[in-house]
């Protein structure tokens, strides 16, 4: 867990839960996905450039409240204004805190897996 001041107030970013997951999932539904997970730092900040208000809002936490009960829009407009670097370092922080490469490799490689196998009997 890591806190941050943003505009004098304290924000909390932890792993994600389901609902964040969701919305994460609904704000990148048209973006390419592997290409995300591809890029180096620069190119992610680039892709979330766009929808960066709307990701800090959802991976950031106001001290106190709980994830279900956050202001989204509120806080999508608030975060409209965050610099540079504090967006780079919640974008760096995020990462590391939910290891979401890894995540992606252990669902999709026995799904892989299962794929080639029921290939090669269908062809076999």
């Amino acid at each position: 867990m890591k806190r941050y001041e943003i505009f004098g107030k304290t924000f909390i970013q932890k792993p994600l839960v389901l609902r964040q997951t969701k919305q994460l999932v609904e704000l990148f539904s048209d973006t390419n996905l592997s290409k995300l997970f591809e890029s180096d730092i620069e190119n992610l900040i680039k892709i979330f450039a766009k929808k960066g208000a709307k990701f800090l809002a959802i991976v950031l936490i106001p001290e106190g409240v709980e994830i279900k009960d956050k202001d989204m829009a509120y806080l999508e407009e608030l975060f409209e204004d965050c610099d540079l670097d504090t967006f780079t370092e919640v974008v760096k922080d995020f990462f590391l805190f939910n290891n979401l490469l890894s995540l992606i490799q252990k669902v999709v490689s026995p799904l892989t897996e299962k794929t080639e196998d029921t290939e090669k009997v269908a062809i076999g």
